[in-house]
């Protein structure tokens, strides 16, 4: 096929050419009508940028609040309400994913209320805003013993899955010393008896190499020492579901790098590549995030995050994210 320049396609007078003269300005009006169609989408999506209020996040087609309370579930909705949205329904795995980024607080209401025990069956619940219960994140099944929702009650989107991360980032830490019996209980005050075991929180938010060196400080029961939260499924359980919601512990600043995100005695050995614990015992891990498995781009340390909707009395106060829809 003979090659010619497209200036000569647009402007040649030649009869051979006059086809070739038609495609050509047929494919440049389709390609400026591309492009207006691209600048006018994103003048849309600035708009909609400029429409959330100070403060909200915008996402998609709507705009979110996140704010640390302390509410109840029924103060929260009211506090949505007034501001023209509701609290938050979550429609999928992206829209999950960034409220998990954005959210700033460990403890949050969402949009949601149980209709009857999410344990028998994790889709018991309905959206305040009346959109349909397509998706869920339910972190209660097997082995919960804590509130598993009754007609009525409200669902926190709370830590309890785990996610592998940068050793050196600054995070909150939980230390654990098995309970023996009533004789030793905790040891010498070091830690506090909760839910069958002895725990402590760090004073501070630190890396991963200072949790070890704190926790290891402190003695607990019958001579033992501590150490970080064991990532098991019953520890992960008590923290979310019974120590989070000690009216001692509300509210209690613990942001770190990132709110909601605690150390679990997890780390990979670089030459086996398998997770261990401190002591070097190997693991066979579960509970990681919804994807079901390390991320690739994470690090060699574990901590829990807040990821997972969990049953609550619909009376505490907890954050609350809300949610305004622009479409």
């Amino acid at each position: 096929m003979l090659a010619v320049p497209a200036r000569v396609l647009c402007f040649s007078d030649d009869p051979p050419f006059k086809i070739l003269i038609i495609f050509c300005y047929i494919t440049q009006s389709l390609f400026l009508l591309w492009a207006l169609m691209m600048q006018l989408a994103r003048s849309r999506e600035s708009d909609k940028e400029a429409i959330c209020d100070p403060d909200w996040v915008f996402f998609e087609d709507a705009c979110y609040f996140f704010s640390k309370g302390p509410l109840t579930q029924i103060e929260a909705r009211s506090f949505c309400l007034d501001q023209g949205g509701d609290l938050v329904s979550i429609h999928g795995p992206e829209e999950q994913k960034f409220v998990e980024e954005n959210v700033a607080y460990r403890s949050s209401w969402i949009g949601a209320f149980t209709t009857q025990s999410l344990i028998d069956d994790p889709w018991n619940f309905e959206f305040f805003d009346g959109t349909p219960n397509d998706y869920h994140q339910v972190g209660v099944g097997e082995g919960w013993i804590y509130y598993p929702g009754t007609p009525g009650g409200g669902i926190l989107l709370r830590p309890l899955l785990l996610k592998n991360v940068d050793c050196a980032l600054k995070r909150t830490v939980y230390c654990y010393s098995p309970y023996y019996n009533p004789q030793c209980g905790c040891g010498n005050g070091d830690f506090d008896f909760v839910a069958g075991t002895c725990l402590k929180k760090g004073p501070e938010p630190m890396s991963f190499e200072d949790a070890n060196r704190f926790c290891s400080s402190l003695e607990g029961g019958c001579g033992a020492w501590g150490a970080v939260l064991p990532g098991s499924d019953d520890m992960r359980n008590i923290i979310t579901g019974y120590y989070m919601s000690s009216d001692d512990n509300f509210m209690v600043e613990d942001d770190g790098d990132r709110p909601g995100r605690y150390w679990v005695d997890l780390r990979r050995n670089p030459e086996s590549g398998l997770w261990e614990t401190n002591s070097g015992s190997q693991v066979n891990v579960t509970g990681w995030h919804w994807d079901g498995f390390p991320t690739e781009d994470g690090g060699d340390c574990v901590s829990m995050f807040v990821s997972s909707w969990i049953p609550q009395i619909a009376s505490k106060e907890n954050g609350f994210i809300c949610k305004k829809s622009l479409a």
